[in-house]
């Protein structure tokens, strides 16, 4: 008896176990895919997510307050205290350690091949090898420090003025902090990715910018010629030959320190000399009192001219408006209310006058390229009118 033979499957069972298959196992490859995906971006942060576009309007501002508080508080802050000012130093700098670890985080673009890179050791790697130093350095905690009394402990307990003003400098080390805005380059790299922005709007906005942080920077440093200045006319000599005068004359007639009085007393921590200081110098050194006058800083030769206030160093916003038309006169080359007189403040000036020459030559430039080439479709539409014109002109 023969055995029956083994029927074949038919075409559509064979085509439909083959596509069936094909999907299961396309379904298990974009499972796998998703599950590689998934640890490829675990702990990275999109830069073009609306909580990314936050991130950077904070932390544009936070560059902003940086960029003109940082200045002026060096500039106008004889004194520091734990204030609102140091409260509010306190959450930019906070804003700014976030953004220090949220670097490691942020997928960057390869420079050679134009790649991004999603892993995190490289990412770690290109940033501590680049920008990590320079924004660790940003956010160091200068102001807990200045607040703390770390720059002038103890330094009024010297005998030595010189000290305290070298103290006093230690204070610049808050200039650190201006390096944050290195990072607006980062920033408004990842801004030109999302909103299209003109070439006449982009140019017009970071110039104005230049323009507004020049100012302000000239203005501040000017002002810290005055609180910086690292002379001490008081000289022993001087100090005995005030204490001899008042002897003979009395205080009311003849002002100033003394080498009876403590270091801490008003009339020692005075920045600017006397009148009777300033005679008193000049016949020590044998000299004009007109030289020892203009040795002096430009806020005790503008408070002797009446220009500003007796008590300069307690009206901020007048010093500020008196520094800010001069740092304009910088900046344009025009004429100035107080002129350089000694080595300190002529360096400034050269410094001031050279960079303001440049920024003004590369503005003016700016500003003629956005009124030539600012609209195409207005200088087109010119254009074709000036053509229509001629041919008018040529038809008769």
């Amino acid at each position: 008896m023969r055995t029956p033979s083994p029927q074949l499957p038919s075409l559509f069972t064979v085509a439909f176990r083959a596509i069936f298959l094909s999907r299961r196992q396309f379904h298990a490859d974009a499972r796998k895919l998703q599950r590689r995906l998934k640890r490829m971006r675990a702990g990275l942060i999109d830069p073009n997510s609306k909580a990314m576009i936050r991130w950077d309007a904070l932390l544009i501002f936070a560059m902003l307050y940086t960029t003109f508080i940082t200045p002026t508080e060096l500039a106008f802050v004889r004194t520091p205290s734990a204030d609102a000012l140091f409260v509010c130093n306190q959450i930019i700098n906070l804003v700014f350690w976030i953004d220090l670890f949220m670097q490691f985080c942020i997928p960057i673009k390869n420079k050679k091949d134009g790649r991004t890179i999603r892993s995190h050791q490289r990412i770690a790697w290109v940033y501590a090898t680049s920008w990590f130093p320079v924004d660790l350095l940003s956010v160091l905690p200068i102001d807990v420090f200045d607040v703390a009394g770390v720059f002038t402990r103890n330094a009024t307990s010297r005998s030595n003025r010189q000290f305290v003003r070298i103290m006093r400098l230690l204070r610049l080390f808050k200039l650190l902090k201006l390096l944050r805005i290195l990072r607006v380059s980062r920033v408004f790299s990842r801004l030109e990715t999302r909103f299209a922005l003109t070439y006449t709007t982009n140019e017009a906005v970071k110039y104005l910018l230049v323009i507004s942080i020049a100012l302000h920077w000239f203005a501040c440093a000017y002002a810290m010629l005055a609180l910086f200045s690292l002379s001490e006319p008081r000289t022993p000599e001087l100090l005995e030959a005030v204490a001899q005068r008042q002897s003979e004359v009395g205080s009311d007639v003849c002002s100033g320190c003394s080498i009876d009085d403590a270091w801490n007393s008003p009339q020692c921590e005075q920045d600017c000399l006397t009148s009777c200081e300033i005679e008193l110098l000049a016949g020590l050194n044998g000299v004009s009192q007109s030289l020892i006058a203009n040795r002096e800083h430009w806020m005790c030769r503008a408070k002797a001219s009446g220009q500003i206030t007796q008590d300069w160093d307690q009206e901020g916003f007048e010093v500020y408006v008196f520094c800010f038309v001069v740092a304009v006169g910088q900046l344009s080359g025009g004429a100035i209310s107080i002129a350089p007189m000694n080595i300190s403040e002529n360096i400034l000036f050269i410094i001031a006058l050279l960079i303001g020459s440049v920024i003004m030559a590369v503005v003016q430039g700016v500003i003629c390229g956005i009124v030539t080439i600012g609209d195409p479709h207005y200088i087109e539409h010119r254009q074709n009118t000036d053509q229509l014109n001629f041919l008018m002109d040529d038809m008769g």
